[in-house]
């Protein structure tokens, strides 16, 4: 199980979705995926949506969510729309990487 702090320190909502990645995938792999193809649908078949394990915060705020991760390599993005550019955030680059051994 693993803690993590979402701190929303911008001016729009934010939501941090987690994705496992399979068959040796890394996170350069989410990034190309999402620059070619958006956040459409479900994810590719080698990457699994992580369920249960979200967290979402509102502009200035602060929240605390928990997951249960298996070991392996994880992306975590926030697929909420843009006020602006009405594409996700992370189509605008908000993905990172994390590991769980």
């Amino acid at each position: 199980k693993v803690e993590f702090q979402l701190e929303n320190a911008g001016k729009q909502p934010h939501v941090a979705i987690f994705v496992e990645l399979l068959k040796g995938k890394t996170v350069d792999d989410v990034v190309t995926y999402i620059e070619e193809n958006g956040l459409r649908g479900r994810p590719p078949s080698w990457a699994r949506l992580v369920r249960k394990a979200e967290g979402f915060a509102k502009p200035g705020n602060t929240t605390t969510f928990s997951g249960t991760f298996t070991p392996g390599t994880y992306a975590m993005l926030c697929p909420v729309p843009d006020k602006e550019t009405k594409k996700a955030h992370a189509e605008l680059g908000m993905i990172a990487g994390l590991t769980v051994e």
